[in-house]
């Protein structure tokens, strides 16, 4: 199954026909998803580690690799 993202302006006059209609078909799911805020320190702790790694002060390690680091 592949799952794709539509974008859709629910002030459209058309709208609301348009999810109805989606809804009406059997082989498609709508799932409603609230927009996600991320914090603006979390944004700049990403950055800072995003510039510390392109310096190469720090490195970075595959998830297989960190995962046997941390649970063996």
């Amino acid at each position: 199954m592949t799952t794709k993202t539509i974008h859709i302006d629910e002030s459209n006059k058309y709208a609301q026909a348009f999810l109805d209609y989606l809804k009406s078909l059997d082989f498609v799911k709508i799932e409603e998803n609230e927009d996600v805020v991320i914090p603006q320190s979390q944004i700049k702790e990403t950055r800072r580690r995003i510039s510390l790694v392109n310096s190469g002060e720090i490195t970075t390690r595959s998830w297989d690799k960190a995962k046997k680091e941390i649970f063996d």
